[in-house]
This record gives C-alpha cells, sequence and structure tokens, in this order.
C-alpha cells in the first residue's frame, strides 16, 4: 500500500462564494482556503504566515482570481483579482516558508 504524506492544501479561490462550495471535509482536515479578493488586504507575507515553518503543503490556484487582463483564458473570469506579480510574490513567500509539495491550476482553459 502507497505511503501517504501529511501535507495541507492552500487553496487561492476565486469568490468567497466558491468557499461554499468546497467539502467541508477539506476544512475539517485543516487545509487553507484565501479568496483571492482577500489577498489585497493581507498581502503576499500576510498570506504566506497562514503556514507554519517547514509545513509541508500543496497550492490550489483558481485562474478565475486572476486579473482578467493578465490571465484572459479562464472560464469565468473575475474582475479585481490580484496581477500576475502579486501572484508571483504570494507563490516566492509561500515556497520560502514551506515545504512546497506542489502546485495545481484550476479554471485555466487556453483557446
Amino acid at each position: 500500500m502507497p505511503t501517504r504524506h501529511s501535507s495541507r492544501t492552500l487553496a487561492v479561490v476565486a469568490l468567497l462564494a466558491a468557499c461554499a462550495s468546497l467539502p467541508l471535509t477539506s476544512l475539517a482536515a485543516g487545509n487553507i482556503i484565501v479568496p483571492a479578493r482577500d489577498l489585497r488586504d493581507r498581502g503576499a507575507a500576510d498570506a504566506a504566515a497562514l503556514l507554519d515553518p517547514g509545513e509541508p503543503f500543496l497550492i490550489v490556484l483558481d485562474a478565475d482570481g486572476i486579473d482578467p487582463t493578465q490571465m484572459p483564458a479562464v472560464r469565468a473570469p473575475v474582475p479585481s483579482g490580484p496581477d500576475l506579480s502579486f501572484v508571483d510574490a504570494l507563490f516566492r513567500k509561500l515556497i520560502g516558508r514551506g515545504a512546497f509539495g506542489g502546485l495545481v491550476i484550476t479554471e485555466l482553459e487556453p483557446p
């Protein structure tokens, strides 16, 4: 039987409403959900501080939440999302803080 590694997921989602549709078991498992609209208020360093130093984690990025002028090939663009320079800063802070295990990008639909 394969070994299961314990890690939390830091999900960056487009809308707070999207959080309601996420399985409660994900939240109960200790996963962290950060709505994209909250990222500007929190800042990259504050969002990264949600993880304990050295903690293993996986990032799930909902591409719909990124500024649609910079990420147009998505299913449901959301205005006023963070731009790619902010996403870059966030990833750098996160990867520098914990044990980065991978990245999942959702809702990306290139032509």
